[in-house]
């Protein structure tokens, strides 16, 4: 008895058309263009919508026993020309949920880092202008299982496991190099740890360029040995405008990104006027020799009392020396006497 007869308008993953493939007869269509649905679909008994038909799919004639969307919703599929001929609809929805919240949560990063500027302006213009927290995202949110190497494998976080290096490029789908450099860490990712890495593994490095290998890395992403990577720092900044980075479709390439994302300004300019709120109320209580209350003000206008002098640009001075990230809370307000 003949298999039934699967027709896909686009093709799918190898795995998924390998299990299929014990059970019915798989055909995936050349190309999704309405002429080539059109001509194959007589000879399905089940068509698996990966792409939008053309509404006039089901006048032809056919003996399709359902049409299933592959993925959420219904809108590839004329759905009330199959009702009327009694062709049962289906889809999966919540297929892809991970996937796309996955690519949400990516593109805020992506966005609110400027990832893809800085990788274009360093293609073409040249340059412009940790490690605990990226695991907690990875397991958090992802709910990836994470390894982790360091010197002392007992302080690791309790979600992280404890690995070997090598054990980490072997097994790891995403490698994070977030390391210092040190004699011991040059060239930690050399070309043997490359090789040991997954056919579709990614690697970032946001710590120090020599860390990697570059040219085995380079060699590794041409030859498609491995998925991809993103490279924030470079063995030699800037980077040499003929680097084989540069010439790579497979690699993400920012320029030492520090730059601050929206929250992180809207931090720093509440502690700029933290900052300059308790600047002013001291320069307010030296002049009437009374003690100034400041509340919880930041921890650096205290570590800057050292200074004797408070003059115009005190403010500047502290937030150039200190970061506006710590917690801070609105200064207690007093009534004092005028001035």
């Amino acid at each position: 008895m003949a298999k039934p007869k699967i027709l896909f308008t686009l093709p799918t993953d190898a795995s998924g058309l390998r299990i299929l493939g014990e059970r019915v007869e798989v055909v995936v269509a050349a190309d999704p263009k309405p002429e080539t649905i059109k001509a194959m679909v007589g000879n399905a008994d089940v068509l698996v919508v990966r792409t939008q038909l053309p509404a006039d799919l089901l006048e032809r004639p056919h003996h399709l026993l359902g049409i299933v969307r592959h993925g959420t919703g219904l809108d590839m599929i004329p759905v009330a020309a199959a009702t009327a001929q009694n062709v049962p609809v289906a889809n999966v929805p919540g297929v892809n949920a991970e996937t796309v919240a996955e690519y949400v949560v990516g593109s805020f990063l992506t966005l609110a880092r400027q990832l893809n500027l800085m990788d274009r302006d360093l293609r073409t213009a040249g340059w412009t202008e940790s490690r605990r927290r990226a695991a907690e995202i990875c397991h958090q949110a992802f709910r990836m299982r994470v390894h982790g190497h360091q010197r002392q494998l007992d302080a690791l976080p309790g979600f992280v496991i404890g690995a070997d290096v090598d054990t980490i490029c072997r097994e790891s789908d995403f490698i994070a190099v977030c390391c210092p450099l040190s004699p011991e860490t040059l060239g930690l990712i050399d070309a043997r740890r490359i090789a040991l890495m997954k056919p579709g593994a990614f690697i970032a490095n946001a710590a120090r360029g020599p860390i990697i290998d570059e040219m085995a890395l380079a060699a590794a992403l041409t030859e498609r040995r491995i998925g991809g990577a993103a490279i924030d720092v470079y063995a030699e900044q800037p980077l040499r405008r003929d680097h084989p980075f540069l010439g790579l479709d497979n690699i993400l390439l920012t320029p030492a990104c520090r730059r601050p994302h929206a929250g992180e300004r809207a931090a720093h300019e509440r502690g700029c006027r933290h900052a300059g709120v308790a600047v002013d109320r001291r320069r307010a209580a030296r002049l009437s020799r009374e003690p100034g209350d400041l509340g919880e003000a930041p921890r650096a206008l205290a570590h800057n009392e050292r200074s004797q002098a408070m003059g115009t640009d005190t403010k500047i001075r502290l937030v150039e020396a200190f970061p506006a990230s710590f917690p801070v809370k609105e200064p207690v307000t007093q009534p004092r006497r005028q001035l």
